[in-house]
Parts: C-alpha cells; sequence; structure tokens
C-alpha cells in the first residue's frame, strides 16, 4: 500500500461551529441512511492499519472480505465499486479533539458533537449528493460505519468509508512514478480530470477550499493511463448553507481550510460570497504549475534558510507578497513551467494559458473551471446531467418534524449498528432532553419531553441498549410529568405489564392530560380505572377539544363569545350588516372559522337551527376545507349532524382525493353510532373511502383507534359493507390492524368477513405484523394481561394454512421470523402453539436467520437466544458456505449472547467440548475468537480467552497451496491494537513469538528485515 503523506493545515476562521452540522449521532444516521441513502457497511472481519491523522481526520486503511458484507449492502456498495477480495477501503475517523476543541467543548458538552461530527456531515453530504455520487473524478464514498473504541471523551464516532487509491495521492505519484509514464499528454490528462472534479462541485455550488497535492488521489487503469480524483472535503464549503447563514447581513465570508502556499490571495481575509469558487481556481493553478513542472516546487525559491541548509519551512509573507502582483506571479509560474517542462508543443502552451486564466489576484478576473476544463480537454467535452443541483439543506432537528429521528427510526435501523451506537444515542438524548426540560420555553419544554419519551420507548422496545431498562422507565415518568402526551397514556399500561408500581397520587391526573392531548390509549385506562370521571372528561373532549384533543378555537375566543350569548352575537354582527358566514381569524385559532363550525363543534343543536334560520351556509368550509357538518361528526354530536345532513351537499371536490370523510370519526358517537352510519351512508358518505395521512378506510380507522366504542362502530361498519381487505400506507388490512391491538373480540369480528378464498394469505400477513410489533406496542396494547392476549391472538391466526402461507411471504418460518423479530413472551407463545416447529433445520436465509437460533443472533435477542438454547437449539451447527458455527456470528453483537453459547456447550457437554467449539475454524483457518479480534470486538474475545484459543496455531496458508502456514498473530502485524490485545495475552515469553511454520518471528515480520540479517542490525 502506498504511504499517505499526513494532512496538516493552518486555519483562520470566523466559525466555533462547522456550518450545518447535526446534534449528534442518531441525527448522523437519520442524515446518512435515510435522507442521503449512504449505507451502513458491517465488517464481520477486518483487518486495520494506521495511515495518517489530520486536523479534521484520522484515515486508516480497512482488510476486507467482501464475503462477509451483509448483502444488502454489498449489493449498493457494488453499483459503484466491485469488491474484491483482499481490497483495501479507506475509512476517515473524526481526529482527536485538540486541546482549543477540548477546551470549547468540555467532557459534559453534548452540544459540541455538532462540533466534532461538522467535517464529517459535510463531507458526507457532498459525496452523497446524486450528480457528484458517481463523478469519475470525484471519490467515491461506499458508506459509513461506527467506531467501536471509546475516544479520550468516552465517545464513539461515526467512520466515513471511501474507494482508496492504488497509486496514492497526486504527490505520492509524481514522487514514485517512472518518469517515462509521466508523459506531457498524461499531465494534461491528469489536470483535465481535476479541473472536471472542480468544475462538478462549483456547479452543485461547493467549494473545496484545500486544492493541493495531497487532496488529490491518482487511479490506475491500466498499464499507461491514470485517472485523478478530487478527495477531502473536510475543509469544503456548501455556498447554500453559508447563504443561509449571513443571511443579509453581508456578502463578505471568512472560512477555514486553505493550506498555504496553496491558498488563493483573499484565502484568510473575507470573501465575496459569489466569488467564492474563484479560490479553488487560484489553487488549481498552483497546482496545473506543479504537475506540468512534473511535481517541482513552483515556490521553491521561498523557502527559509538554516545555516546553509533549505529548511521546508516557507518565508509566506514573500509568497504572498508575490500573489498580490498578477504580473509578477503569472511570470514566476510560468518560468518554472519552461524551465521543467521539458519538450515543446501544445501540451505545454496549454498549461502557460492555465496560468494566465488562473492566478490573477482579483478573483473576478479568473476564469471559470468549465472554461479552464475547456482548454484542456482533448476531445469534445461531455455535457454533464443534472449538475446544477447544489446540495440540499439539512432537515430541521426538530421533533415535530418527520425528519427528526424518532423510535420508529431507531427501530429500523441496523442492529449491529444500534449496539456501538445506542450508548451515545441515549446520553445525548436524555442530556438534551433534560436541558430542554428545564428550560423556561414551552416549545424547548414539549421537545424535550418528547425525545425522552422516544429513548424511554427505543429502550424498552430494544432498539437501544436494554440494560437502560429500569432508567428507561424513570424517563418516562419525568417526560409525562413534562407534558407528553403519549408517555402520560403510556404509564398506566406499562407499569401494569411489567408489575411495576404505579403512581396512584398522579395517575389520574396524567392519564385526563393524555385524553385531552388526543391520546384515545388513555380514554380507555380512564374508562377503566375511574368511570365517573370519565363522562365528564369525555364531554369536555367533545366540546372544548373538538372531539380529537385540539382546542382549536381557543380559550380567548371562548371567552370573548360564550356560547350562551351567541344568539345576541350573531344578532349584533347582523345589525351591523356583517357577512354571517365569515371566517373568523382569531388568536389562538386553529384556523379560520365560521359561527356555525363553532356550534355545529360544540353540539349546540339549538344555536345550529337558529344561525341556519338566520341564513348560515351549512355548506361553509373552513380554512381546512371542512364543513360544519364533519365537525360534528368529528366531536360526535349526533343531533347537530341530524340537523345538518339535510343541509349540507355532499360534495366531491378534487382536494379530498384520499381526504378523511365524516364516517372516519364513529367511536365518538357512543350508543348513537349505528344510527350515525346510517344516517351518514344514505348522505352519501364513502364507506370505504381512505384518509389522507394514513390511507385508511372508515373501519380500519376504527380498529386504530382504541376508544372505547371501536367495538360497535367496527361491528355495523362490516354489516353495512365495509370492505376489510383494502391496505393502509403500510401495506395493513383490517385483520392486520385488529391482531395489532391484541384484541381477540376485534379479530374474530374481522375474520367474519374476510372471503374464504382470501382468508388464508390474510391471516398470514397478519400474522407476519404481530410478528413484528415491537415490546413497547405489546406492553401497552396488552397491558397487564398481556401475554394471555398475545397467546389468544396467535392461536387465532396461526394454523398450518396460514404457516405455509407465511413461509411463501416472508421466506422464513414463523418461529425463525419470530426468534428474529418478536419478543420473547411472543416466541414462547408462538412455540407453545407450534411445538413441532424445527429447531435445528437449516435454510438459506438472505438476512442469515437460517435458523430460529440464528435468527435471534444475528438481531441481538439475548433473552431469546437463552430460551432457545434452553429447549434444545444446536449451537454448532455451521453454515455450509462459510463454514461459520452461531459462535462467529454472535462475536460482533451482544456480548452476554457470546457467553451463553459457550456456557451452553460447557453445560451440556464438558469444557473440553467448550474449548474445541470455540476453536472451530472456518474455511480460511480463522476461529470466532479471531474474527472478535478482527473486527475489534473485544469484550467478545475477553471473554473467548477463557477457552485457550488457539490463535498461535499455524492454520493459515499464505496463498493457495502453500506449505508456509501463519497464525493469526502473524496477521495482525500490522494492526497496532489487535497486535497489542494479543501480546497482552502472550504475556512475557523467554523466546519471541514465532508467526510461522518456519520459525519467522513476530520481530522479524514487523520489522521486515530477513532471520539472517536482523542479529547484524541489532
Amino acid at each position: 500500500m502506498p504511504e499517505l503523506t499526513p494532512i496538516r493545515r493552518r486555519y483562520k476562521t470566523t466559525q466555533t461551529v462547522p456550518s450545518a452540522s447535526v446534534e449528534g449521532p442518531a441525527e448522523f444516521i437519520k442524515l446518512a441512511l435515510d435522507q442521503l441513502d449512504v449505507p451502513y457497511i458491517y465488517f464481520k472481519r477486518t483487518l486495520r492499519q494506521e495511515a495518517a491523522t489530520g486536523a479534521s481526520f484520522q484515515v486508516r486503511y480497512f482488510d476486507i472480505n467482501p464475503e462477509n458484507f451483509k448483502m444488502d449492502t454489498k449489493h449498493k456498495i457494488e453499483t459503484r465499486l466491485k469488491l474484491k477480495q483482499g481490497q483495501w477501503l479507506v475509512a476517515k475517523h473524526i481526529a482527536p479533539p485538540t486541546p482549543e476543541l477540548r477546551e470549547v467543548l468540555g467532557t459534559s458538552d453534548v452540544n459540541g458533537d455538532g462540533v466534532r461530527l461538522g467535517s464529517m456531515v459535510k463531507e458526507m453530504r457532498i459525496l452523497a449528493h446524486e450528480p457528484l455520487r458517481s463523478h469519475r473524478n470525484i471519490v467515491q464514498l461506499l458508506g459509513f460505519s461506527w467506531e467501536k473504541q471509546r475516544d479520550e471523551l468516552d465517545r464513539r464516532w461515526p467512520i466515513l468509508i471511501m474507494e482508496t487509491a492504488d497509486c496514492g495521492s497526486l504527490k505520492d505519484f509524481l514522487e514514485l512514478a517512472d518518469i517515462s509514464i509521466q508523459t506531457p499528454t498524461l499531465r494534461i490528462s491528469l489536470a483535465s480530470d481535476i479541473a472536471s472534479g472542480l468544475e462538478a462541485l462549483h456547479r452543485c455550488r461547493v467549494v473545496h477550499g484545500d486544492i493541493k497535492p495531497e487532496n488529490v488521489l491518482i487511479y490506475q487503469l491500466s498499464h499507461d493511463t491514470f485517472q485523478a480524483k478530487i478527495s477531502d472535503f473536510g475543509s469544503a464549503s456548501l455556498i447554500e448553507d453559508l447563504k443561509s447563514e449571513i443571511a443579509n447581513t453581508s456578502p463578505y465570508v471568512s472560512l477555514e481550510g486553505f493550506t498555504p502556499p496553496w491558498d488563493a490571495p483573499e484565502a484568510f481575509g473575507e470573501i465575496v460570497l459569489e466569488d467564492l469558487c474563484k479560490v479553488d481556481v487560484y489553487a488549481f493553478g498552483l497546482l496545473a504549475c506543479h504537475l506540468a513542472a512534473f511535481g517541482t516546487d513552483v515556490f521553491s525559491d521561498f523557502r527559509k534558510q538554516s545555516n546553509g541548509d533549505i529548511d521546508t519551512e516557507y518565508t509566506f509573507d514573500q509568497i504572498a507578497a508575490l500573489k498580490k502582483d498578477s504580473t509578477l506571479m503569472i511570470g514566476h509560474a510560468k518560468k518554472h513551467i519552461l524551465s521543467n517542462f521539458g519538450a515543446t508543443g501544445n501540451e505545454r502552451s496549454r498549461f502557460l494559458q492555465i496560468m494566465e486564466w488562473t492566478l490573477e489576484e482579483l478573483p473576478s478576473n479568473r476564469k471559470d473551471m468549465a472554461q479552464i476544463r475547456g482548454v484542456l480537454c482533448t476531445t469534445d467535452i461531455e455535457e454533464q446531467p443534472r449538475l446544477e443541483e447544489h446540495v440540499p439543506s439539512l432537515p430541521a432537528n426538530d421533533p415535530s418534524s418527520d425528519e427528526h429521528p424518532q423510535y420508529q427510526d431507531l427501530r429500523r435501523w441496523d442492529q449491529d449498528l444500534m449496539i456501538v451506537a445506542s450508548g451515545d444515542i441515549i446520553s445525548t438524548w436524555h442530556q438534551r432532553s433534560l436541558d430542554d426540560m428545564a428550560s423556561n420555553d414551552a416549545s424547548r419544554i414539549e421537545q424535550g419531553a418528547q425525545r425522552l419519551f422516544w429513548l424511554c420507548r427505543g429502550v424498552i422496545s430494544g432498539a437501544l441498549d436494554e440494560d437502560e431498562s429500569f432508567q428507561a422507565l424513570k424517563w418516562l415518568l419525568i417526560s409525562a410529568e413534562a407534558g407528553s402526551g403519549e408517555a402520560q397514556a403510556s404509564v398506566y399500561p406499562l407499569l401494569s405489564a411489567l408489575e411495576e408500581i404505579i403512581p396512584a397520587e398522579s395517575i389520574h391526573h396524567l392519564l385526563v392530560n393524555a385524553c385531552y392531548s388526543g391520546e384515545t390509549l388513555a380514554e380507555v385506562s380512564l374508562r377503566d380505572l375511574y368511570p365517573d370521571s370519565y363522562s365528564e372528561v369525555l364531554q369536555h373532549l367533545k366540546t372544548t377539544y373538538c372531539g380529537y384533543g385540539q382546542d382549536c378555537f381557543g380559550e380567548q375566543w371562548r371567552n370573548e363569545y360564550p356560547l350562551d350569548y351567541l344568539t345576541d352575537t350573531v344578532e349584533d354582527w347582523l345589525e351591523d350588516a356583517r357577512d354571517i358566514n365569515e371566517l373568523h381569524d382569531y388568536p389562538g385559532m386553529a384556523c379560520g372559522m365560521s359561527w356555525l363550525h363553532y356550534a355545529a363543534s360544540n353540539g349546540r343543536q339549538d344555536l345550529v337551527t337558529h344561525l341556519v334560520a338566520q341564513g348560515a351556509d351549512p355548506n361553509v368550509l373552513n380554512d381546512y376545507d371542512e364543513s360544519p357538518l364533519f365537525m360534528a361528526c368529528q366531536a360526535g354530536h349526533f343531533g347537530v349532524v341530524q340537523i345538518l345532513c339535510p343541509l349540507t351537499r355532499n360534495d366531491k371536490r378534487d382536494t379530498d382525493f384520499l381526504a378523511s370523510n365524516e364516517l372516519h370519526n364513529l367511536t365518538r358517537f357512543g350508543t348513537d353510532v349505528v344510527e350515525a352510519v346510517k344516517l351518514l351512508l344514505d348522505w352519501g358518505a364513502d364507506i370505504n373511502q381512505q384518509n389522507s395521512d394514513r390511507q385508511q378506510t372508515p373501519l380500519a380507522f376504527t380498529l386504530n383507534d382504541p376508544k372505547p366504542s371501536s367495538m360497535e362502530a367496527a361491528g355495523v361498519l362490516l354489516v353495512l359493507g365495509a370492505d376489510p381487505l383494502i391496505e393502509d400506507y403500510h401495506g395493513l388490512d383490517c385483520l392486520a390492524l385488529a391482531a395489532c391491538q391484541l384484541s381477540p373480540d376485534l379479530i374474530q369480528l374481522v375474520l367474519g368477513y374476510i372471503p374464504p378464498h382470501q382468508l388464508t394469505h390474510s391471516k398470514a400477513k397478519a400474522l407476519c405484523s404481530v410478528l413484528e410489533m415491537e415490546k413497547y406496542e405489546i406492553l401497552v396494547n396488552g397491558a397487564k394481561d398481556y401475554r394471555v392476549k398475545v397467546y389468544s391472538t396467535l392461536k387465532l391466526l396461526v394454523d398450518f394454512d396460514t404457516c405455509e402461507e407465511f413461509q411463501d411471504i416472508t421466506g422464513h418460518s414463523a418461529l425463525t421470523f419470530a426468534c428474529a423479530n418478536s419478543t420473547l413472551a411472543m416466541v414462547q407463545c408462538l412455540f407453545n402453539l407450534l411445538p413441532d416447529s424445527p429447531l435445528n433445520e437449516w435454510q438459506s436465509s438472505a438476512e442469515g436467520w437460517t435458523t430460529p437460533l440464528m435468527g435471534a443472533i444475528v438481531q441481538n435477542r439475548f433473552e431469546t437466544v437463552e430460551y432457545l438454547l434452553g429447549i434444545g437449539a444446536d449451537a454448532t451447527i455451521l453454515d455450509p458456505v462459510v463454514h461459520w458455527s452461531p459462535l462467529f456470528y454472535a462475536v460482533s453483537g451482544r456480548p452476554r449472547i457470546v457467553l451463553a453459547l459457550v456456557q451452553s456447550i460447557e453445560k451440556n457437554h464438558s469444557s473440553a467440548t467448550a474449548i474445541h467449539y470455540v476453536n472451530i475454524r472456518d474455511d480460511g483457518g480463522f476461529t470466532a475468537f479471531d474474527v472478535a479480534v478482527a473486527g475489534d470486538f473485544f469484550d467478545a474475545a475477553d471473554i473467548l480467552t477463557a477457552y485457550s484459543p488457539a490463535f498461535l496455531a499455524h492454520v493459515i496458508p499464505y496463498s493457495v497451496g502453500s506449505t508456509t502456514l501463519y497464525n493469526f498473530l502473524g496477521s495482525t502485524v500490522y494492526k497496532a491494537g489487535q497486535l497489542f490485545y494479543l501480546l497482552n495475552l502472550i504475556g512475557t515469553a523467554a523466546d519471541l513469538p514465532v508467526v510461522d511454520n518456519e520459525g519467522v518471528t513476530l520481530l522479524h515480520a514487523v520489522s521486515g528485515v530477513p532471520i539472517g540479517e536482523l542479529s547484524c542490525i541489532l
């Protein structure tokens, strides 16, 4: 591998925080996976080599085995780069904090995450931008990974994985490549490549900011064909970000980056924003001069003299003065080219032309990169499509935004990623939530309470570290007291399911507040615990809160226009010749409303009748396009609905496509639900119309809305023709929605209306949905009887035909799928219903769920692993392709799973058998212990050290058919972390450890010196 030149930058900046960063690890993952489509790369086995350290990043090389990539990740990467055995990739890590940065951050300042993530986020956004992603002259970002070891601040950070250059940097290439290769044609070609990359960046409004030979990588395409790619965007600037930061305050910016002497004259001062790209143009001119002159230093005359020797330091003041005089600078560069270029000809003329176009002191006098590339290209310039798109801005980090990570995101993300990242997500979310809730800002308090609830839910569901479950319940109560409606609604069912103490003194208060927040789950709990109070709360919900948890009119409006005096108010209104149908835009209102909306939403039949008589139009729409009839249905006021139905047109406007209709609110009608459905159907409501946000029909909406009257409302809809097989935006039909409520009564109700020929398929899909339920949902929907409800739900869905259909749909048996995706309670209930399910039958699986035990191991479900081992799962079944036992896969997950596997072998057999199990070798000669050490999974390796891992055995061939065999120690000689770990295990020894069967010692291997010569050197 070529050496990397360490990167050292001098900075001058007015910014203390990198522009447009993210707040923490969860936000970084959300950005990478969901917004930028950058895959998480999980190496099952990889070795690393330190390379270089810069101001923003540490750079390492990774030696990969493509067979050990996850299949979906491998497919994504190979659309851009074909992976090969033994191939090296580059990993860019966040550099350790400098003393100055450490002082800024402080050890407890979690908001400092954005400072340290800033350069990485910026580089990822640029390289993942579609027009630049596969550009032939910009280095390719393949994905991201995550540090396994903590840094000086006890944090772990993301890693960017990129392609490596087989010829190193342009600096390396010019110094090391054979002079016969470096023809004028090649130099023009490389300059054209660099110009093409810069042109693409500039068209996307990206300024590189640190163009120099070290930041251009060279790739060999054939014997005498090479390609240049621009790399290292840690100092780059996104013009659209800068414009939003400075707004209209100033047309100037002052930025970081710029390595002297490759900087433009204006680099360290204030730069006109619209001239920012010209900084790169100047640097390109210097780079082109360097390239044209075979890598000789254009500023060699400006080196410092020390005792007659030329120092490596420049006299930057003299260089700066030269750059200030365009004539002198251009003449100096031309002279340098003429002295070093060699042959005359067209190539030299073009380089000289570039000097005139790029090295002007005034940015406005420099040409743009499109013009410069035109001079360098020997063929027609190809149009580059979609290069005018600027890099999109970052989404707002607001918990109310769909772009902000929530617990659903945590569940979707890769389990291996969550193991290494969850601790940092927990610490940052927890601290930020506490800080927000301690503020005096109502919006921040709300955001903090909601974020803390998501954190609680993520931990309870196992998406984050399950060891924090006890703390999570404390966070739930804190979030509830701070005002999170979801947390308030969850306290009673969740604590009762877990048989924890319920705070009796506050539970009533929490449930009432949750009801007023629109959390229908709380209504069920309140009705069961406080039936007298529920009637009062329900009435308040149906009036003040418009039936769904939003005070649409506001206290100020109600105080100024009380309903009991509305008749007099309207009469005065009409006497002033004002429009009775006017929409009132009043502080605190949800939107513009008419008097009739006000009366209908509060269920005042008398006022509705009076207003209509006075000329109020029943068809008037508020600013949300809702009629008074709709608002009456939303709040469940049947008497008002009876008045308005005959008077209201059932218009089908274009804006109504997939919009909610009056039937979506049936559960508010209580005992009047049957008559309400009939009345609305006679009026013309569509019984199968899907709403806009979830694409749910009235029946689906009712089943997914667990109010006390849901059963009766669903029943009448089914009787009157509702279709239970219409799917919502998640692909769930009504049987799946009923099953996810863990309600046997609702399931039986829906089953009776599914056509027989579609029953098996619908049951199989419902079973899949139930098995994918997160633990939080199961506990909250099932409450104290959740185990009984889980069993009853599965019993209604599971039969032979359903299991066969399930296998066809998912590619897995129901038990294997459950072990990979479900809680332990779900797995136990399913196994009780399907006791003949094969535990140890190996089946090919793209996800790696080849057996039920493997499903649990791959998905890091420790409790399920323990259960399966206890009922006879075989931990020794080998993957027939790579000859890995389950232990190989376990070492990259939770260490507790590793311990459970080896202890089960030891308990059921013997210590000797457990030692043999730990030392099973795959087809490459490696053991699970070797894989753990190679992948930096040292916690797992620590467990396996108790079982005599044979990492010194000479069993790994150097090549196919080779008789020279080396041990795992020999494979770590250039990997400091792994090597030191193994040496600590070996301890003090009289003789140097031998790394192969020919007597080569570790010292010989590390030094690279033959055995016979080492003693002479020593």
